[in-house]
């Protein structure tokens, strides 16, 4: 299981949480949080551990579902681990 860094513990447990809020801060908030994920599935997915990439990538999907490449990428962990 990954651990959450504190940062992204708040935005997750704060009353108002900013994962369902739209102004412009909360979403540059909620991509940089994405980014981080997608980064941190990216050096999964070069180790060639394609499940925890995989779900490195749902996370980002979650706080950010707006974005193609999240759900690309976890396709292609998807593909990797049934023809690899």
């Amino acid at each position: 299981m990954l651990a959450l860094s504190d940062e992204v513990c708040k935005l997750f447990l704060s009353p108002c949480s900013i994962l369902f809020c739209d102004s412009l801060t909360h979403v540059q908030e909620r991509a940089k949080v994405a980014t981080s994920f997608k980064t941190k599935g990216n050096a999964a997915y070069q180790a060639r551990d394609f499940t925890s990439a995989a779900d490195l990538y749902t996370r980002a999907i979650q706080v950010s579902p707006r974005e193609p490449v999240f759900y690309s990428n976890r396709a292609a962990c998807e593909l990797s681990v049934l023809f690899l």
